[in-house]
């Protein structure tokens, strides 16, 4: 059920390069020309380190009145944040394979947010979103990628379905403190196995 009369997108952290910043700004241009959409229908929240070359580039995009910039803060209130929004943004950098497992994906998904990811197409949250659900992974070198992925979910998000159509309970399975716990007890068996001698020579 929708809570506002707006979709309320976050992105919580640092929008300095490499992260693909530049190309998010540029969809969501995109996005909200493609859709005619006013700034009343949709609000951005970026609450973190941004600089001025990003500040520039929201003026440049004409993106500005769509946007609120909340500028660095502490984990409870970037917390409170991302609770109220409606999803959440997650911007990797643009790498020719993503390796890495962004820590803000699981502060999203503990919250129930369903995640856009904009980062590269072969890589750990794209296979993770892929496999598990819990919102959309989008082609960081993509700006049109990127605004097909903010048209699906603001669709999605207008007919009260977020919840239904990009459901985070898989995802956020795949992070809890049981199965983190199972995974260090099964790297521990294979490291004391391998320590063990398999015979003597004699």
């Amino acid at each position: 059920v929708r809570q506002n009369n707006h979709m309320s997108i976050v992105h919580t952290g640092d929008l300095t390069p490499p992260r693909a910043s530049e190309q998010f700004i540029r969809g969501l241009a995109l996005f909200v020309q493609q859709e005619s959409l006013p700034p009343s229908s949709v609000r951005v929240h970026l609450v973190g380190v941004l600089p001025p070359s990003v500040l520039r580039l929201l003026e440049e995009c004409s993106v500005v009145s769509y946007c609120e910039i909340h500028g660095p803060t502490d984990y409870a209130t970037a917390s409170a944040w991302i609770s109220s929004a409606d999803i959440a943004v997650l911007i990797e950098a643009d790498l020719a394979e993503g390796i890495f497992l962004p820590s803000k994906l699981v502060d999203y998904v503990q919250y129930g947010r369903p995640v856009m990811a904009i980062g590269p197409r072969q890589g750990t949250v794209s296979d993770l979103i892929g496999q598990y659900g819990g919102g959309l992974a989008t082609d960081c070198r993509s700006p049109q990628n990127i605004a097909e992925g903010l048209k699906a979910l603001y669709r999605s998000w207008r007919e009260g379905r977020l919840n239904q159509d990009y459901p985070v309970e898989g995802l956020r399975d795949r992070f809890t403190e049981a199965r983190a716990m199972a995974t260090v007890r099964e790297v521990i068996a294979a490291v004391m196995s391998a320590d063990k001698p398999v015979g003597s020579l004699s």
